[in-house]
């Protein structure tokens, strides 16, 4: 979908979710006022009886509002991996050929984080502009499995590889030791966050699972510094 349209904006949406009335009136008018890539928003759980709670994963890098910010000097954003929170500008997007992977889970994390790091500025509004439906059948909670493991490690992956090559490239650079931290923290909050969370689903996998999880894991501690 997102070669099809011809406007000056794009957002994605799940379809079991809730978009807040105001939010992309606010999401659009912070970007008319800063002129940045694309801004990105709060996002809060919309639980099962019907209210709603802060996202964990979103309270750090979305605590304050901040205009034509980056990630490589807001090392929270690292955090911000979705792409439903946000509206990017249309030419940024297209400039740099993004493009989700197709017939994956996770497939937010190998557009996002590089485009964090693509972008000239980027926005950041505490107000909450998406309401992540919590499912207990959700990809999110169904951690055990295979397929899950693999493609979360794939996407990660693909992250850290970005990150490397901008290494190589700024290599002699005054700008090398930069992306080095960035690899560095990205890498760290892979092993941290994105793995961690299935080693924890290891008492709830079965021996596929198990094996699939020490090779998935072992491959990206020997791609990591």
């Amino acid at each position: 979908g997102q070669a099809h349209p011809d406007g000056e904006f794009l957002a994605f949406v799940d379809s079991d979710d809730v978009i807040p009335e105001d939010a992309y009136a606010l999401m659009l008018d912070t970007l008319e006022r800063s002129g940045s890539d694309f801004v990105t928003g709060n996002v809060h759980r919309l639980k099962t009886d019907g209210t709603t709670e802060q996202s964990p994963m979103f309270r750090r890098a979305m605590s304050t509002t901040r205009l034509t910010t980056h990630v490589l000097r807001d090392w929270d954003l690292l955090g911000d991996r979705i792409a439903c929170n946000k509206v990017f500008r249309k030419d940024f997007w297209d400039k740099h050929a993004l493009a989700f992977p197709e017939g994956v889970l996770f497939e937010d994390i190998p557009v996002i984080v590089p485009a964090h790091f693509l972008a000239g500025s980027v926005d950041v509004l505490s107000d909450t502009v998406y309401l992540w439906r919590d499912r207990h059948g959700s990809i999110s909670n169904k951690r055990a499995l295979p397929r899950a493991v693999h493609d979360r490690t794939a996407a990660v992956t693909t992250a850290s590889t970005f990150l490397g090559r901008r290494l190589a490239e700024a290599a002699g650079t005054p700008f090398e030791a930069d992306w080095a931290e960035a690899k560095r923290r990205y890498d760290q909050s892979v092993l941290a966050g994105d793995l961690w969370m299935f080693m924890e689903a290891l008492p709830d996998g079965d021996d596929a699972y198990h094996q699939a999880f020490l090779d998935h894991a072992n491959a990206f501690a020997d791609h990591a510094d």
